[in-house]
Parts: C-alpha cells; structure tokens; sequence
C-alpha cells in the first residue's frame, strides 16, 4: 500500500501523519495525531533542498521493553528519492522526540517516506509531531553512515536493533592544524557495549554503563570545503587514516566490535581474518547537528536527552549485570553492579601538574570522588579499588554508590581523593587540581535525573597523602543546580511527557525500567 504524499516547498516543512490511503483532516489532525506504522503503512511528505536534511520526529513502539529478552524495539527506515537514508531504533512505549539526518539533498523537492524497517523486531510503531529541514550547518555535510555491528559473536546482521543501539550522535569543531582548517569530531552514543570495559569501572570511571566513542575526525579546508584529513577510531582504540567510500561527502563506516570501534572497507572486523566492505541491513546516519558545552563532560550529553538513562539501565537488567549481591556493604566484582538508582551521579574537572611521571610524560594522577553522609559515613566512588579512579585531564563523570534508604538530602559533603595510577613506579608526587563540580544527581524511581544538587567553582588541591579534600559542602554551597548546558530540541515536549512517569514507572519497579522521555 503506499503512502499518500504531500507537496511541501517551504524550506521547513512539518510532514503530515497519514496512513497509507487515509485522507488528511486538517493541519490540526496532523499536528496531534499519531499515526500507526506498520508493514502496511508508512508517512510520506517532500523537503526543498539544497542542503543537510534533518528530520524530527516523535517515536514509539507499543509493548516496546528494552529490558526484555526479544522484540524489545522497534525499527524504522527513512527513505529520500526511494534510497535509505537511515534507521531508526525505537527501544520505547513512550513518545520519544528524536532526529535523524537525511544525507545530502540537492536543490529542489525530495521525497521523505517513514516506513518499518523490515529489520524491525516489533510490527508496529508510531509516530506524530515530524518536521524537516533543509541545515546548511558544514557540521552535517561530514558527518558519518554508521552500519550496524553485523559481528557473529555478539548475534545477527541486525543485532543492534535489540542490544547495543546507537542512540545519540554530535559533533565538535576545532582549529586544524594547518591555517586555514577546522577538524570536525563526530562522537556516538550507544545503549552499552558488549564486550570491553565492565559495568563496575564504567561506573566508577565514567559515571555510566552506556558506550561513548568517538568515530571520526575529518579535517576540512574553510574556504573550499576540501577534506584533507581523515582518521577514524579503528579496532582497539587505534586511530586509523580512512580509506573507504563516501557517500556524496559522508563517509561510510562500520560499527565492528563489541565495545563499538569501527571499520572502513580497508579494515578487518573482529572475528574475520580479512577486510570486509562495510554494509548490511541497517544503516545509522544520527543527527549530528548537537554539539558539547565548553567544559562540560561528554556525559551531559546524556544529561540533555535524559531518556537515554532509563534505556542505559534496562539494557544492565536484561544482561543480568545488576545483582543486590555486590551492592553496599557487601563486596564488589568485576561484573555486577548494584541497582542504578543507588548511585550519585557526579561530573568533576581536574588538571594534573608537574613533576613528570617516571615515564616521562605527564601521566595524569587519577581522582576518586567520594561523599560524606550525615551520620559522618565516608563512601568512596572506586571503593579503593585500583583501576577505578578517573585519570583523564578533562571534565569527566563518575558515581558514588549509596546505602539502602539513604537520599540525596543526606548527603553533605563531596570529597576528591588523589589516587597514583601507577604503583609499579614511584609517585612522582604530580599536583592534582580540581577546578569544579558541574553537577550531581540521583535517578528517580524510573531512572530519570532528578535535579542536580550538587554544584561548586572550587579550585582545591588535592592532599598528596590521598586523604581528601573536601569539593562540595551543603552548608557552605546549599543545594545547587547544574552549571549551564545547551538546552535539548523540543524542551518543552519533554516536560510534558515527564508528567505522570515516575508513579508509571514506579508501579512497574518489579519488571524493570520502562524507557521515557526523548531527544
């Protein structure tokens, strides 16, 4: 059956909701009304280019579980001109704000059809609230198509729609090295990864079990629009120069591991013993339009879509990686972590100064922070556990995991321990400097954020004995809310999808967390 298709041929446009057949009722119907998707239905409409098309567009997947063993998603295709443009995972029953790009769109009309991805593990999805528009930001016209892992270790050609899903994408620009250039990062969100860093270290280390990587540099001549340069992060964390095929002027590449490294033609994926050109059933091309606050972590880009969270821990209870046998007091492994809405969610900048480290470099002394409660308890976030503290040099998250029964509210202090990252030498006594705290939160009962609480500009330095220094004091700074951050497309959406899902996902605590809230 196919899609009814309206010409549009403003420069943005909103996409009406109809199914396949169905006759428009008014602008008002086709602002409020969600359209079911399915094998026999599907949304079409035109976008005027020239340009980057970006397509928003409000999702869900009725009896969508994340948390469950199979059919926990469903996936759509958009298509321009009858060619895929993109997948979508919809790992929810809630609407979820989302946007995708389109590719390049030449100037004049295009076709923009939103059908089931015949990948998709669900039959049915919906959708409402689609607009698109034609970007002339440079950002888009670089970014990456990331083909879905395909990798026979870690399940089907289409394994990503059920475990492992891209979910966020962004960019950020800097000076080149040459005059002249600018090098444009694109970085992915995924759910988790499957094989590499374990849940435990995640947490202590990055204050979160979803997988963040980054995917590709190209390094671009301004006045040209020439790319000179362009590596991509390869198997085991290797920069790697690209020598694949573009689409028009994005590259094509290929999700390729278990902890989501990627791959061009030229590059052999986990568990083959030759290259493989990149491809397979499902293709990514996210919205990469976004990019990261100065200073901030790369974890407030989860922040500003804090739907992500909710999909984050699902993904942990369908893996059997949460276990109350490791939660406080009783001892940790490598594996297992304790209930996710146990955890304060921290986000800390450090500099790490002179004397070099006996290698030679400036070796970041790494940091753990830990929390001091009201009745005078002392919780460190790596639990004293070497190869748990954060060593970067930049703004990074972490978590401290909280008793039973134990609130926000009885936190009153926030401490930073200096850890020695390397016991094999000996501590080349380097100063480690903490230059704030951008924000700390716990999860509500349906892992979303609650407010941040935790805020400070302190410029401590830390005790070279390890003993701490206090970063954050309630009765100095007060509750406060987090440093400033970009605010997410679709804001206002959010608010209102947020009223009434704590008690839905409250009454569903038994079954795991039901994923809400979007884009």
């Amino acid at each position: 059956m196919g899609p009814v298709r309206l010409r549009l041929t403003v420069p943005l446009l909103l996409l009406a909701l109809v199914p396949a057949g169905a006759a428009l009722t008014g602008p008002a119907a086709a602002a409020s009304t969600a359209t079911v998707v399915d094998t026999g239905h599907s949304l079409a409409a035109t976008v005027t280019g020239p340009g980057e098309g970006l397509l928003d567009l409000t999702v869900s997947a009725p009896g969508a579980d994340w948390s469950a063993a199979s059919t926990q998603s469903a996936v759509l295709e958009v298509d321009v001109d009858g060619i895929k443009a993109t997948d979508l995972v919809v790992p929810s029953d809630t609407p979820t704000p989302r946007r995708v790009q389109l590719g390049t769109v030449t100037a004049g009309e295009h076709a923009v059809v939103v059908r089931l991805s015949p990948s998709s593990p669900r039959d049915t999805a919906t959708v409402t609230g689609l607009a698109a528009t034609a970007g002339q930001d440079v950002a888009l016209r670089y970014a990456p198509v990331v083909f879905g892992r395909t990798v026979a270790a870690y399940g089907g050609t289409t394994q990503n729609a059920v475990d492992d899903a891209p979910v966020i994408g962004w960019h950020e620009a800097n000076p080149g090295a040459a005059p002249g250039t600018t090098t444009y990062e694109y970085s992915v969100i995924w759910t988790n990864e499957d094989n590499g860093t374990g849940s435990p270290d995640l947490m202590a280390r990055y204050g979160r079990t979803v997988d963040i990587e980054y995917a590709i540099r190209e390094t671009v001549v301004d006045a040209t629009g020439a790319v000179v340069s362009e590596v991509f992060q390869g198997p085991n964390h290797v920069d790697t120069v690209f020598q694949g095929r573009h689409e028009g002027s994005h590259p094509l590449l290929q999700t390729c591991t278990g902890n989501n490294n990627f791959c061009d033609d030229a590059t052999t994926p986990e568990g083959a013993t030759a290259p493989v050109p990149v491809g397979g059933p499902l293709r990514f091309l996210l919205g990469y339009d976004e990019s990261r606050q100065p200073g901030r972590a790369r974890e407030s880009l989860v922040d500003r879509h804090p739907w992500v969270y909710p999909v984050m821990a699902a993904e942990q209870i369908r893996e059997a990686k949460i276990s109350q046998a490791v939660c406080l007091p009783q001892a940790t492994d490598t594996v297992h972590i304790c209930d996710q809405r146990r955890y304060l969610y921290l986000e800390v900048a450090k500099t790490t100064g002179e004397p070099l480290d006996p290698t030679g470099t400036l070796q970041p002394i790494g940091i753990s922070l830990g929390v001091v409660l009201r009745d005078g308890r002392v919780l460190r976030g790596d639990r004293g556990i070497p190869g748990r503290a954060a060593t970067r040099d930049v703004p990074v998250a972490t978590t401290v995991e909280l008793p039973a029964g134990v609130t926000a509210d009885d936190v009153v202090r926030v401490l930073g321990f200096r850890v020695d990252t390397q016991p094999s030498f000996p501590d080349p006594g380097s100063t480690v400097t903490v230059t704030g705290l951008a924000r700390g939160f716990t999860f509500d009962d349906g892992y979303l954020p609650r407010p941040s609480f935790v805020t400070s500009t302190r410029r401590v330095v830390l005790p070279q004995d390890g003993s701490g220094a206090v970063l954050w004091d309630r009765a100095v700074e007060g509750a406060s809310p987090a440093l400033p951050e970009f605010p997410a497309p679709a804001a206002a959406a959010l608010v209102v999808l947020g009223l009434g899902l704590g008690l839905r996902s409250a009454r569903r605590r038994d079954r795991g967390p039901r994923v809400t809230r979007g884009r």
